[in-house]
């Protein structure tokens, strides 16, 4: 998780300064960095993961894991 955040503000910043992703040749993808999309982002992967791993966990049985 912390590697795609990582990797995500490093995108906006390069972005930012070389202009690399264009809408059309002459202009650029705009882009503007945020903290609180950053700590919106990073709740929402939180809660979705731990939502995720409840339910995987809880499919799993007495007799599955002594197989």
């Amino acid at each position: 998780m912390c590697i795609g955040l990582f990797l995500g503000i490093i995108l906006v910043f390069v972005q930012k300064k070389f202009e690399l992703f264009m809408i059309v040749p002459n202009l650029a993808y705009p882009v503007e960095f945020r903290f609180l999309n950053l700590l919106i982002v990073f709740c929402t992967i939180t809660v979705l993961g731990y939502i995720a791993a409840k339910i995987a966990s809880s499919r799993i049985s007495k007799e599955f894991i002594e197989k």
